[in-house]
């Protein structure tokens, strides 16, 4: 009798879960303007509403974005690349509001353990997305 073998896509696991990361830390974004613990610094800085809502939408519609893009083979390549580098730097700027300009707030243990998480986020943005691409 032949042996059934389970395997996983990791790398379609990951682009999911990115996807579906964003797309609620965008509806996050409307719900509350503050958003979630990851977004408080940027929406902090950005202070009004307007302003709020449009960084919620685009993150939501890259959320959207990579996760249609594994599932619509007819879709066009460049969404999930477009989505996925939107989402990139919209990490960045995460890291910089939350972690780089907070780090008078902190002692160096909290903001180095927070540095790694968003770093860790950031990297499997791009391996997810803006990596996965150029195979």
């Amino acid at each position: 009798m032949a042996e059934k073998k389970v395997s996983f896509d990791f790398a379609l696991i990951t682009k999911i879960l990115v996807g579906l990361m964003l797309v609620f830390m965008g509806i996050a974004g409307f719900i509350n303007t503050r958003g979630t613990s990851f977004t408080y610094g940027l929406y902090d800085f950005l202070d009004q509403d307007a302003f709020i809502y449009i960084v919620a939408a685009l993150i939501a519609l890259s959320g959207l974005g990579i996760i249609l893009s594994q599932f619509l083979p007819g879709l066009p390549s460049y969404i999930g690349t477009t989505s996925g580098i939107v989402a990139f730097v919209f990490w960045i700027l995460i890291i910089i509001f939350r972690d780089i300009t907070k780090l008078d707030d902190k002692d160096f243990v909290d903001f180095i353990q927070d540095l790694a998480i968003d770093l860790i986020i950031l990297i499997s943005i791009a391996q997810a997305t803006v990596l996965s691409s150029k195979k």
